[in-house]
């Protein structure tokens, strides 16, 4: 080879290279943004968490959801048990999961964790969500599920949406009413609960925070009395239905106001750390006398 076809030939080899870069690149350019956008777009979601089903519901179009957990189907439990009475449900099985082939499971970090796990060992894309015990880890929790199933305005209009309710409520007055929880088998909400976030956002004080109680204890009815509260906020799961843990409820000294200043809660209303809970900020901060 002479010196000159050498030269054509390097030419030719350099022109290659850069060609195959400018290929190499558009294509990985195609590559980011279908992808992403088809990563981004799940036509296929199955939950395996309750509180990922009300968010799911909010954010996103109803084909898309190809099963919720049962429990969204119960009226006690869930604000919108008629809105998803056409999706169908599961318990959480990776049987009844892999059924619906999905391109998106979305699992809570305390709920169905062996499947969640057997479900990434085969390749499924699983998302872990976990629970919300205040408004800026509900802000953090809508962002996350809104953006992983390419929703991000709608999940950016749902905080908007209730930080305007929030903002809408009497602020809390020098001297604030004061509230405690108490639930089946004794147990009452301190610090650091979704209860006592709504509380407060209430314009009252927790009495049980008060107490130095820090998440969720149980307390006898002695020190349930003695904190002395504006209201007593109770909330049981179907009461019409006997049991042990309700018994408690029943007794005399949790009416002795004869329904003032008792506070009956329903737990559709703050069952999940979920937007939805300001729905019980806003009826604990109409009972507010002062």
């Amino acid at each position: 080879m002479g010196q000159g076809e050498a030269d054509v030939w390097a030419c030719r080899r350099v022109f290659d290279v850069v060609a195959a870069c400018k290929v190499s690149l558009v294509a990985l350019l195609v590559l980011l943004m279908t992808g992403s956008t088809a990563y981004a777009q799940p036509k296929r979601i199955v939950s395996l968490n309750f509180c990922a089903d009300l968010l799911l519901l909010q954010l996103a179009d109803r084909s898309r959801i190809a099963s919720l957990t049962h429990l969204v189907s119960d009226s006690e439990l869930s604000m919108f048990s008629k809105v998803a009475e056409n999706i169908s449900l599961n318990h959480g099985t990776a049987e009844e999961v892999l059924r619906y082939d999905p391109d998106l499971v979305i699992s809570g970090s305390l709920t169905a964790l062996p499947t969640a796990a057997l479900l990434r060992r085969l390749g499924v894309r699983v998302v872990t969500i976990q629970p919300a015990s205040n408004f800026d880890e509900i802000r953090n929790v809508v962002n996350r599920v809104a953006k992983e199933i390419g929703e991000t305005e709608r999940g950016r209009v749902l905080i908007s949406k209730m930080d305007f309710r929030l903002s809408l409520i009497t602020p809390s007055p020098s001297n604030p009413e004061r509230a405690i929880v108490y639930q089946p088998h004794g147990y009452t909400a301190g610090s650091g609960t979704l209860a006592d976030e709504i509380i407060r956002a209430a314009g009252m004080t927790n009495a049980a925070a008060e107490l130095g109680i820090v998440g969720y204890q149980q307390v006898s009815l002695e020190t349930l009395v003695g904190t002395g509260p504006d209201w007593l906020v109770t909330s049981s799961y179907r009461p019409e239905q006997p049991s042990l843990s309700g018994s408690l409820m029943e007794h005399p000294v949790l009416h002795w106001r004869e329904g003032e200043g008792l506070i009956a809660l329903p737990p559709k209303y703050w069952a999940c750390g979920n937007p939805i809970v300001v729905d019980a900020v806003e009826r604990l901060a109409k009972l507010r006398k002062r």
